[in-house]
Order: structure tokens, then sequence, then C-alpha cells
């Protein structure tokens, strides 16, 4: 069983994946938030969501309450528009090539696991002790 703290650093260890806390948080929202995830995530997929996550999206302001308009007789011509709140933007993170890399060579050692019948463990998902005997090319 992987549990948090394994977790965490499988992405974010410099003998592992190599992301700061922010690109893993960003990776996340675009689903790939656990091992298993790589399931999803083959290379077409992983390159997707690099280019997803270099895309920052602007946030939007506070948008007051705009009030009906109403003719004399009470004939509404615009129905009344609630205030919308501020929306948070999304930043733009870059994944460095080292990280690239690994994560895709982690998704190829998935699916080889995965397709071998073999376990996919904390052990045989390590960096420096496992997957950089894998190749992507």
């Amino acid at each position: 069983m992987v549990i948090n703290n394994q977790l965490t650093q499988f992405y974010t260890s410099g003998t592992q994946m190599c992301l700061t806390n922010r690109q893993r948080i960003r990776l996340s929202t675009e689903g790939l938030l656990t091992i298993n995830d790589f399931e999803y995530f083959k290379e077409d997929e992983l390159k997707i969501a690099f280019k997803n996550v270099r895309s920052g999206i602007s946030g939007s302001t506070r948008i007051d309450l705009v009030p009906a308009i109403v003719q004399d007789d009470g004939t509404v011509l615009e129905h009344e528009i609630s205030t919308i709140h501020d929306v948070p933007g999304v930043h733009t993170v870059m994944i460095p090539a080292k990280s690239t890399s690994r994560l895709l060579i982690a998704s190829v050692v998935y699916h080889y696991c995965c397709d071998t019948g073999r376990a996919v463990t904390v052990a045989n998902m390590h960096f420096n002790n496992v997957l950089h005997n894998f190749n992507i090319g």
C-alpha cells in the first residue's frame, strides 16, 4: 500500500520525479495524482498534460449585481444578473526536461508491470533503483 508520504516522495524527491510541489499540484489537476493514474497516462496523454500546465488561465474579477431593467408597466426587459465573485486563475508551470523524461519512463514501467502481471510497488517504481534502466525511445 502506498501512503501519502511515499506518494509525495515519488513525485517530489530528487531521486525520483524531481518535481516541485507546485508542479505536482498542477499535474494533479490534469489527473495525475497517484501512481495508479499512469493507467490513463501513456506518452501522448502525458505530453498533453505537460502542454496544458504550461498554459495559464487568467482569473476574472468580481462583477457586481446588475439590476433588472423593467418598463413602467412592469414588463421585464432584462432580468437581474447576480453577483459573480472573483475566480482565481491557474498559474503557468513549466515541467523540466529531466522530470518530463522521468514521468514518461514511469508510465512505460507502469504499463510494463500491468501488461506482464507484475505488481506496481514503491520498490519497482523507484527511479534511481529501477526506472533508470528503461528507455522511452
